[in-house]
């Protein structure tokens, strides 16, 4: 478990070091090239999330599916280790959690894991082969379990390995990743 969280901070200090700048420009880019694939396009219920920190944001994604009248869902933290997946309907209706991250403000409407289509998924970084190393707590890993979605790691190249990453058998993979360059499959190699 060690290698796992030397791992994780030195990608998280490879995060801390992007400007303001460098954030939304890659977040920009990103968007657009979720905005411009099938995956999206096709997708009725998508679940999202609210970048925090020097997390690429996929706002602008928001925004569009709110403008298509899809379905969108983010995470609404129960506990330390769990979330469930909320209705977001406008970005008026949030306020910062006891994390400080962006939330939907009670009441809250629960959208079950097996309805989404689509799952924009972060991470503190991922592999080309599409495992995931989130921030250690195993939110995504549970949730992830339960649904059958296609799942699309969002994340940029500085954070992208080549190398396999250290995961266990509780760690969910995704089925793509999108960066700043684009969109690639994940190849099922190792699994």
């Amino acid at each position: 478990m060690l290698e796992k969280k030397q791992v994780r901070q030195e990608l998280l200090q490879i995060r801390k070091s992007f400007s303001p700048q460098e954030v939304e420009a890659k977040s920009a880019a990103v968007c657009q090239h979720i905005l411009g694939s099938t995956a999206y396009r096709q997708a009725h219920c998508i679940m999202a999330f609210l970048a925090f920190g020097q997390e690429i944001s996929v706002d602008r994604v928001l925004q569009d599916a709110l403008n298509s009248n899809k379905i969108i869902a983010v995470p609404y933290v129960l506990s330390k280790t769990e979330f469930k997946a909320v209705r977001f309907q406008s970005f008026r209706d949030l306020e910062l959690d006891r994390y400080g991250i962006r939330s939907v403000k009670p009441p809250v409407q629960e959208v079950h894991p097996e309805a989404f289509d689509l799952l924009l998924v972060p991470g503190v970084g991922f592999s080309r082969q599409g495992q995931r190393m989130g921030m250690g707590a195993g939110y995504y890993d549970r949730f992830l379990a339960l649904t059958s979605g296609f799942k699309l790691g969002v994340t940029c190249t500085a954070l992208l390995t080549g190398a396999a990453l250290p995961v266990d058998r509780f760690d969910q993979d995704v089925d793509a990743l999108v960066t700043e360059k684009g969109i690639s499959i994940c190849s099922q190699a190792g699994k």
